[in-house]
């Protein structure tokens, strides 16, 4: 047990010879270990979710984190990290038959649709017209789109990725500094194209 009494943090670190962090306290924010992966150097980082039989593949240094959010029991959204932490990107898998009515005729129409909540929680907020990308991901009709924003001062990209499956349907979200957009954004292109269903 390690104890930062100035900062009023508390670490438990387990007594093996990795000494892993087991818990941690800090005030109100409370965190405990659930799960231990490795990888080998150069693997790939995959993560299955057998409800919904989607598998998402992610180059080597990636990671997947599952976030329960109360309240959104149609949807799960799995939050990507990627090595450098530049960007904010995450992933909504949903049962298709759960979209609105409206929402199921096209994938355009569905990304459509969900962009205004976008707008809603961004400043600035603006649909570059000449984004729009059709194609088609594991099979199924998919449609990217860019968007720039403001958050505080900084100017930054949104770009949504939409997948429009039989029984699954994922959106894709990546939100990160302007300047980082493009190269990211082809860092970023082996994990929608590492989308499947089954």
């Amino acid at each position: 047990k390690l104890e930062l009494t100035q900062l009023q943090q508390t670490f438990w670190i387990s007594a093996d010879a990795h000494r892993y962090v087991v818990k941690f306290e800090a005030g109100a924010v409370y965190a405990e270990l659930t799960d231990i992966g490795h990888s080998k150097p150069g693997e790939p980082n995959q993560y299955r979710d057998e409800s919904r039989g989607v598998t998402l593949t992610a180059p080597h240094g990636w990671h997947f984190y599952h976030q329960p959010i109360p309240g959104k029991a149609k949807k799960k959204v799995l939050f990507l990290l990627d090595p450098e932490v530049a960007a904010a990107s995450l992933v909504e898998l949903f049962k298709t038959a759960d979209l609105d009515d409206d929402e199921k005729t096209s994938v355009r129409a569905w990304a459509e649709s969900d962009l205004p909540d976008l707008k809603k929680r961004f400043g600035e907020f603006e649909v570059r017209a000449d984004s729009w990308k059709e194609r088609t991901i594991d099979g199924s009709p998919a449609i990217s789109v860019t968007a720039d924003y403001v958050e505080g001062d900084v100017k930054k990209v949104a770009y949504a990725t939409y997948v429009l499956g039989e029984s699954t349907s994922a959106g894709f979200l990546v939100m990160i500094e302007r300047d980082g957009f493009d190269d990211f954004a082809k860092k970023f292109e082996p994990i929608l194209e590492g989308y499947e269903v089954k």
